[in-house]
């Protein structure tokens, strides 16, 4: 009777973990390797380590596509870095034990910053998966499979997006044509993004999770224009060829950095087992799927290390005496504790000449710079 129970507390405990470590997969997304189509699916998916319901699938469903999955999300990290390069939280990654995800403990903290990780993780993935169909780079099946939300990626259907034409003369009577061959199919890496992403959770995290997913897959889809090149002899633009592309993944990060900046506070209100959100306060705007919202009433400021929090500190970062809070300036990132000076050595080439033919020989000096850095 006693091996009994011990037998079922060790599976109870054993079935928690799982469930945790589920929780928190994402980790496997940053580096996996590119599926063999030679290798069994179900090998291939439990390879990646332990994945939630939804992305186990997710991968079931489309092996082929999970390594480009895993480009957009470092993507997106890049992107995340770079866009906070000057605040105080600068999107820095958890280092620790690979089974934790690379921003825990913020997915669960509510505030700004896990609204902006989700939006532009879900942005990157989708712009990627969109990229990659546009060259050919993955099955036709994914691309031009019409499913769902899927359209062709293919023929001379002009989509209703505002044409950006070049100028020509009046009398200049060119034909205009579409090519989809060449155009970014968003609705593909929209509904891929969308379906990777999905979260079914009731609660208040589940709602803030979904809206700010949809929130980045949403400036990718608007970030949609169109182009146009003229084609004929001395430029008579016998005929202009017009496709429609997105803009680079560096505007829509900005993008989204300042709808951070603007962040909605909402609350959740629960009805018949379904929790939605409603902005906090009087007079506020409406909530709209291009903001991004957040929930927590007190938000770090992430001067002082601190982990449980997904805080790291400012000690020890470079900062540019005497910019503004925009430019990363000492006063602000260092939070009033002080920075020290420190002089930057850099090896550039410099008095280089040139000899015949053809080389360029070069000395290597030593380029010193003021730096400075928070104490």
């Amino acid at each position: 009777m006693n091996i009994s129970k011990t037998l079922r507390t060790v599976w109870v405990i054993a079935s928690i973990i799982r469930i945790v470590l589920s929780a928190e997969s994402n980790w496997w997304l940053l580096s996996i390797p590119t599926y063999d189509p030679r290798q069994n699916q179900t090998s291939y998916c439990n390879s990646l380590g332990p994945l939630t319901t939804n992305e186990r699938q997710f991968c079931l469903k489309y092996p082929s596509i999970m390594h480009k999955i895993s480009d957009g999300i470092k993507l997106g990290i890049k992107e995340c870095k770079y866009s906070f390069r000057y605040n105080r939280w600068n999107c820095s990654t958890y280092e620790g034990t690979a089974r934790r995800h690379a921003f825990a403990p913020l997915l669960k903290s509510k505030g700004r910053e896990q609204a902006y990780i989700q939006a532009i993780l879900a942005a990157a993935v989708s712009y990627e998966l969109t990229k990659t169909c546009t060259k050919g780079l993955l099955p036709t099946s994914v691309c031009t499979a019409k499913n769902g939300m899927f359209l062709p990626n293919s023929g001379f259907e002009p989509p209703p997006v505002r044409s950006q034409r070049p100028r020509r003369p009046k009398e200049d009577k060119g034909k205009i044509y579409y090519d989809a061959r060449l155009s970014d199919n968003v609705n593909v890496g929209d509904s891929l993004a969308s379906e990777f992403f999905k979260d079914t959770r009731k609660t208040l995290l589940g709602a803030l999770d979904r809206h700010n997913y949809k929130a980045g897959r949403v400036a990718v889809t608007k970030s949609i224009t169109r182009k146009c090149k003229c084609h004929g002899l001395s430029g008579s633009c016998t005929l202009i060829a017009c496709w429609d592309t997105m803009r680079p993944l560096r505007e829509i990060s900005q993008q989204l950095k300042g709808r951070y900046d603007n962040a909605l506070l909402v609350r959740g209100r629960t009805r018949k087992g379904t929790t939605k959100l409603r902005p906090r306060g009087k007079g506020k705007n409406k909530l709209n799927e291009t903001f991004l919202v957040y929930a927590a009433k007190r938000e770090q400021d992430y001067c002082d290390e601190n982990l449980d929090v997904g805080s790291y500190g400012t000690k020890d970062r470079w900062c540019t005496e005497g910019a503004d809070a925009s430019n990363g300036s000492c006063d602000y990132l260092c939070c009033n504790r002080g920075y020290k000076d420190t002089v930057v050595v850099v090896k550039k080439p410099c008095n280089c000449v040139f000899q015949w033919c053809c080389t360029l020989n070069c000395e290597v000096c030593d380029i010193t710079f003021p730096g400075w850095i928070c104490r």
